[in-house]
């Protein structure tokens, strides 16, 4: 009877070993999850402050710029590039 006991109570212990180990990598991929969603808010925050950026600039100099052309400004790429195109990254990536 001894030996039962033991053996359950080993049962027991892996069960529980093996469910805490799965909560704890669903817990890692919720957390991961809303993290991938707050970064995504704000890459989509930022577009939409740079589209309003954008508009404003073309607004005053009535220059509309070609969006397919990443153009070099005085050797750097503007933000807007790179947030177009670390949107289309991510995009990808969904």
């Amino acid at each position: 009877e001894t030996i039962v006991v033991l053996v359950t109570d080993i049962l027991l212990f892996s069960i529980y070993t093996i469910v805490s180990a799965k909560i704890n990598e669903l817990e890692q991929q919720r957390v991961s999850l809303e993290e991938r969603e707050l970064n995504l808010k704000k890459a989509d925050k930022d577009e939409f402050r740079e589209q309003k950026k954008l508009s404003m600039y073309a607004s005053v100099t009535n220059i509309i710029p070609n969006m397919d052309i990443g153009t070099n400004i005085s050797g750097r790429k503007k933000g807007l590039w790179k947030l177009l195109n670390l949107k289309q990254q991510i995009h990808r990536h969904r």
